[in-house]
Order: C-alpha cells, then sequence, then structure tokens
C-alpha cells in the first residue's frame, strides 16, 4: 500500500512540477529589435491579437507545441509559423525564414 500512494504521489509531483509555470505560448509578448513595439497577445481561448504602430488586428490560433497556425480576422487563409520558447523569448520564424524575437510581458 506505501508503494502504491508513494508511486501515486510521484507522478502527482512530476505532473505538478512539468506543468506549473509553463504558460506555453499563452500571454503578452513583445518584439525585440524593433524601433517600433509589436506585439502578439495569445490568450488560453486561442484567440489572439497582434499590436503594432497603435493598430490592432485580432485572430485566432492553433498551437501544437512547435507550430502556430494564426487566422487573422478578415482572411480566409491562415499562416503557420514554426516557433520555440527559450527561457521567456518566444523565437517565431517568419515567412522568410528569419527569425524574430519576442519578449514575454
Amino acid at each position: 500500500m506505501k508503494k502504491i500512494i508513494l508511486s501515486i504521489s510521484l507522478i502527482v509531483l512530476t505532473v505538478m512540477v512539468t506543468g506549473c509555470g509553463s504558460k506555453g505560448i499563452v500571454g503578452r509578448w513583445k518584439a525585440e529589435g524593433f524601433s517600433a513595439d509589436y506585439y502578439y497577445i495569445f490568450n488560453e481561448d486561442n484567440t489572439c491579437a497582434y499590436e503594432m504602430v497603435g493598430a490592432k488586428m485580432d485572430c485566432t490560433y492553433k498551437d501544437d507545441g512547435t507550430k502556430i497556425e494564426i487566422l487573422y480576422s478578415g482572411n480566409t487563409n491562415s499562416s503557420t509559423y514554426e516557433y520555440k520558447i527559450e527561457d521567456n523569448k518566444l523565437i517565431i520564424k517568419d515567412s522568410l525564414g528569419s527569425d524574430v524575437t519576442y519578449v514575454r510581458q
């Protein structure tokens, strides 16, 4: 019985440690290296927004952990980007193959 309780406790602890603190892509991200402010905001309900120079585009997204598919409001075709998260940085490979880095706000 003690072994079962210990095993269950270890599983619960592992899930808590790996799951806690990791929001994945959800959050507000500011682009680095631009003279103007550019932001992506990803919500838990798969809605998002892209803010740039006082303008805002609403969108929805699908995330599989390495690729994100974004459908901007008013468009019928979505855009898919490879991405990774390192520390508090979201690195998105843009349509030209360049990395664009966003910092979690």
